[in-house]
């Protein structure tokens, strides 16, 4: 059996949603206060009945910041998919985010290895427990400068003299925990993820703030991954092989959204945007994959579909929208008093401020990626990032008539 930590999150509640359409049962992870409203509502975005599906998940009650939780929690599953994370760029959450998320991972990996060496004691062979660690594209090296013809993979180094937010080291230090206790897990580095839900936080709080009209657009550029793209490599590391519903019951295997007629399709040209796109290379079908046998026990690797940059992607929200593309270009100075000054307003209104001066400094900066190991190694495809702004955008405005 599966389980998923962070399974109340914008990747957990897809990725959960994929599984069961694989598995009649899958474990997650929640604390006892957890409250699952998000997940219901992503599982709305495919289904009229997401409490059926709620019904199938076996809850287990653990935290991350609890090892012999987490020891008690594993009984009787074969792959782990950490999902769960603080995300937050607010000064006032970087020691505890930094401090929980790589605590949270320390307490896993070693829950972990003391459940493998429980199998392998009691079956005098090596245990099968998976891990499948998901990190963050923050946590891989640093380009030279704002080159977009830079790609940064995982083998690109990382530049020390560097500053890096409080994510990026949280996400950085978690992975090297696991190298230091020598753990074999699968690292996955996926890009900003985009997908539907939590409209007010995240990522896809980008849609929201789209709809209210946007005047202004930063210099930089970064890499996006389709949430259904993840959830789709996820399942083919996993390396679980129970039969799945989809072939048992013939249905279409991978998620699909409620009303998203393009979801399996193929990628086309980006046509208009391609300049302004990259798209990362692929010539095999979605469908097709690997076994996970054949896949390292220890492997790391970036998982990003486009490189795009902001007023690129800003247009594109906008458009679908049907709203004025943002148009004043907004510099390194503009940036500082932005954020300065959307701090003030925040702590009159007692809210968290929405520009914080690490995504500030960070809308300033180009970093582009490259996702051609996953490609070449599961013969990937990723879906243009068009294809995932309409099924976005267009579930969002639904919800809003």
């Amino acid at each position: 059996m599966i389980l998923v930590t962070g399974a109340t999150g914008l990747l957990g509640g897809h990725l959960i949603y994929d599984l069961l359409q694989k598995h009649e049962k899958v474990a997650a992870l929640k604390r006892p206060s957890a409250s699952l409203d998000t997940l219901r509502e992503i599982f709305s975005f495919y289904t009229k009945d997401p409490d059926q599906l709620l019904d199938r998940i076996e809850w287990r009650t653990g935290d991350l910041l609890d090892k012999e939780s987490i020891v008690k929690a594993l009984d009787g599953i074969d792959c782990v998919i950490n999902c769960a994370a603080i995300v937050s760029y607010q000064k006032k959450d970087r020691d505890r985010m930094i401090t929980n998320n790589v605590e949270g991972t320390r307490n896993l990996a070693e829950a972990i290895r003391t459940k493998r060496q429980e199998t392998e004691d009691k079956r005098r062979k090596t245990a099968e427990l998976r891990l499948i660690h998901i990190s963050s594209i923050s946590a891989l090296g640093d380009g030279p400068g704002n080159s977009t013809k830079f790609l940064i993979d995982e083998e690109t180094p990382r530049d020390p003299n560097r500053k890096h937010n409080g994510y990026s080291i949280s996400k950085y230090e978690s992975e090297k925990v696991l190298t230091d206790l020598g753990l074999e897990a699968i690292i996955l580095n996926p890009g900003i993820i985009l997908g539907p839900g939590q409209w007010f936080k995240g990522s896809s709080q980008l849609f929201e703030k789209a709809w209210q009209g946007l005047k202004y657009y930063p210099y930089g550029g970064t890499g996006y991954v389709d949430v259904r793209d993840l959830t789709a490599i996820i399942d083919q590391v996993s390396g679980v092989g129970s039969p799945s519903i989809a072939e048992c019951r013939g249905q279409r295997r991978g998620p699909r959204l409620r009303g998203d007629d393009n979801s399996s399709m193929e990628p086309s040209s980006i046509s208009s945007l391609q300049s302004a796109v990259f798209s990362l290379p692929s010539s095999v079908p979605r469908s097709s994959s690997s076994s996970p046998d054949l896949l390292p026990r220890s492997v790391r690797y970036c998982v990003v579909g486009a490189n795009v940059r902001f007023r690129d992607f800003f247009n594109m929200v906008t458009d679908e929208y049907g709203r004025p593309n943002p148009t004043i270009f907004a510099g390194k100075f503009m940036t500082q008093i932005a954020w300065r000054a959307d701090t003030l307003r925040a702590r009159l209104a007692g809210r968290n401020p929405l520009l914080t001066r690490e995504t500030a400094e960070a809308s300033q900066h180009i970093s582009y990626y490259s996702s051609a190991k996953i490609c070449n190694t599961l013969n990937f495809q990723f879906r243009p990032i068009e294809n995932t702004i309409d099924w976005i955008a267009t579930l969002y405005k639904t919800g809003r008539r």
